[in-house]
């Protein structure tokens, strides 16, 4: 309605054609992620973090990364947020996850870099050898 009175047009983008009900989710959704993003994740043990919390982070870190990849965020932030998952998954030995997200992170970042870009590398690296690329 503002586009049609200001510029003369009605756009059909898929936000603008969501109807009310969808607006209100996908607001619920989008405040959630960003209260997450608000979250420190703390991605060591050292200062004295527990296994549970470095879970809950896991947990919370996945959820996030779910809401980016659901919400379509630019792919640098939802690769910023897979990077997140990456180290803890590495941390906790999560090796389901982190065969996961290091595939979502090599997808990624031939999606925004190329394929062949070094950032699409050091992902296929997490991917194929985690140890390998942390000892560089």
């Amino acid at each position: 309605m503002l586009l049609q009175k200001g510029y003369g047009f009605t756009c059909s983008c898929e936000a603008c054609d969501m109807d009310e009900h969808q607006i209100t989710e996908e607001d619920i959704l989008r405040t959630e992620a960003f209260n997450i993003s608000q979250t420190e994740f703390n991605l060591s043990m050292d200062d004295g973090s527990t296994t549970e919390n470095l879970n809950h982070l896991l947990k919370l870190s996945k959820r996030w990364f779910h809401l980016v990849q659901l919400l379509g965020n630019k792919v640098i932030h939802q690769l910023e947020v897979a990077e997140i998952v990456w180290h803890l998954s590495l941390i906790l030995g999560e090796d389901k996850d982190l065969n996961f997200i290091a595939s979502e992170g090599v997808k990624l970042s031939a999606i925004r870099y190329g394929s062949d870009s070094w950032q699409a590398r050091q992902w296929r690296m997490k991917f194929e050898d985690p140890l390998k690329y942390l000892m560089g």
